[in-house]
């Protein structure tokens, strides 16, 4: 299992129009081969900061979807409101604990 993990900043102001966009997205990559889930989540002390958790079979289900025409559409979707270019990180999970 891989942890698509992307850090996003955005406007305040925008945070509707925001969260709307990542809605369609999560419509179109929840069919995506190898997707297990998506969720956003909103940094408590400083509210223009988002980050984007993506649950992946492998880092080849992931990759698969850049090449992909829904790829392409979530980011055109997404990237109007970035205030910044994102950072984006990849995790494994090594244990669950409860």
């Amino acid at each position: 299992m891989l942890t698509e993990v992307r850090k996003i900043t955005i406007e305040p102001a925008q945070k509707d129009g925001f969260e709307a966009a990542v809605a369609e997205c999560a419509e179109l990559i929840r069919h995506s081969l190898g997707c297990h889930g998506m969720r956003l989540c909103r940094e408590f002390e400083n509210p223009a900061n988002y980050y984007l958790h993506v649950d992946w079979d492998s880092v080849e289900s992931h990759a698969a979807l850049g090449e992909t025409d829904v790829g392409e559409r979530c980011l055109a979707l997404v990237a109007p409101y970035f205030a910044e270019p994102s950072d984006f990180y990849h995790f494994e999970l090594t244990a669950r604990y409860f």
